[in-house]
């Protein structure tokens, strides 16, 4: 029998089959593909709309062993947003908190949810190297330890002559190779009060900008924003 012939002979038999075997015959011969089918879709749809809502970033400052409070939204985030970011539908800015790095021993106290492995080490590491890092802000202990890989640019090469002395004459600068590199943010307002350092020890907590940052301009209002 010609092979159209037993196409249609079996699609005789499924019109007058019972729904159970009208079922079966779904499974047997259609249900995995329909799945795929299904599947193949929302696969593609996720990336269209992945593609249409993804925003750029404007700004991206790293906290580096800071846990953010829930004011942090309200007094921070929101704020500096309005006033600063152009179109809110596709424009950003990101102020993480999830990196936790350790620039020495690590003691017993140390906060239960801190993470001192290497994940997040390469993960900085990565963000530096391809300009994702505009403004640091951590311990001295930490910024020490990537200011000596060079990874900052020099504040005379950012902040403005008045400021840059204004900060000298607090002594508020931290250098390295008679160069001032970051900014002690120790009494910053909206840093303190939205933001817990959870570092080892006590370190000042000091400011600096990414080598590789693509968005200078709007890292230095961050920093006199937060003060």
């Amino acid at each position: 029998m010609p092979v159209m012939d037993e196409f249609q002979e079996e699609r005789e038999k499924i019109k007058t089959a019972s729904p159970e075997k009208k079922w079966q015959y779904f499974k047997d011969y259609y249900l995995k593909w329909v799945i795929g089918i299904g599947i193949g879709a929302v696969i593609v749809i996720y990336f269209v709309v992945s593609i249409i809502t993804k925003k750029d970033d404007v700004l991206s400052v790293l906290f580096i062993n800071f846990a953010e409070l829930p004011s942090a939204e309200e007094q921070v985030l929101q704020p500096f947003t309005e006033k600063y970011v152009e179109d809110p539908k596709k424009q950003q800015i990101l102020l993480d908190t999830s990196s936790h790095i350790s620039a020495g021993e690590v003691s017993d106290n140390a906060a239960n949810y801190m993470k001192y492995g290497y994940e997040d080490e390469e993960r900085v590491m990565a963000l530096a190297y391809s300009g994702g890092i505009d403004l640091m802000i951590s311990g001295q202990d930490v910024i020490e330890r990537y200011m000596e890989a060079e990874w900052f640019i020099p504040l005379d090469g950012v902040l403005d002559a008045d400021t840059l002395a204004q900060y000298d004459a607090e002594g508020r600068l931290l250098y390295f190779e008679d160069v001032p590199v970051a900014v002690c943010v120790d009494t910053a307002k909206l840093l303190n009060d939205n933001y817990i350092y959870d570092g080892e020890g006590t370190p000042s907590l000091y400011a600096a900008f990414g080598g590789g940052s693509k968005h200078m301009e709007l890292a230095v209002e961050f920093l006199k924003f937060i003060q």
